[in-house]
């Protein structure tokens, strides 16, 4: 029994103009190939879209304040396309890159952590609600973060309860006061995307007590 990967996530935060930051210009800086076919969807909630490129296995978020890029197979590099869109732009102000990576487990495994969660029991009148374990590392100018949920309701089509790992390394870059340089920092943390993953899931099975796949 062990944790199974989910979805991995870059994300750039920021100030972004969704209108520069589409499939044609993206075709045009080398990203996508040219003439290639996009399934786009958008959200009337609030701005910006989503976008896939079929047979590639990374989905495009682009909103006015950050860019996602995410994937559900394990070893996709969303670092490495998010770096170059950076570059192009390397004047964009931003805040903040992130890699972050989920895994899921069967409800039985959650007896079995290293980590324990807190045993609260519910007030009089409400039902149990979602448990969390949180803890973070620093590392220079990275932040590595973990958390462990288990909501006792079930989750998905199938009905399971199930416990979520979710791995997060946060690289800050809002105290650089010169844009390109921060941007550098940026890329740098992008271009570390497999890296930070490959670190963050060393870090995770030490403290959960469980493997990951």
């Amino acid at each position: 029994m062990s944790f199974r990967f989910k979805t991995a996530a870059a994300v750039a935060v920021g100030t972004f103009n969704i209108y520069i930051v589409q499939p044609n210009w993206l075709a045009q800086i080398g990203i996508l190939d040219e003439n290639t076919r996009v399934k786009i969807e958008s959200d009337f909630t609030r701005p910006g879209f989503r976008f896939s490129v079929p047979n590639d296995p990374i989905q495009w978020n682009v909103r006015p304040d950050r860019l996602v890029l995410e994937a559900t197979d394990i070893g996709t590099d969303c670092g490495g396309p998010l770096a170059k869109v950076l570059r192009t732009l390397r004047w964009t102000p931003l805040t903040g890159v992130g890699a972050n990576f989920e895994y899921e487990a069967d409800w039985e495994l959650l007896s079995r952590l290293r980590c324990k969660l807190p045993d609260c029991p519910a007030p009089k009148g409400f039902e149990e609600g979602q448990k969390t374990w949180h803890a973070a590392f620093a590392r220079g100018s990275e932040v590595f973060n973990f958390q462990v949920s288990a909501n006792p309701k079930p989750k998905g089509a199938d009905k399971k309860k199930v416990v979520t790992l979710s791995l997060n390394v946060h690289t800050e870059i809002s105290q650089e006061k010169e844009q390109t340089k921060a941007s550098e920092l940026a890329q740098l943390a992008c271009r570390q995307f497999i890296q930070h993953g490959k670190d963050a899931v060393l870090i995770a099975q030490d403290l959960v007590g469980i493997e990951l796949h």
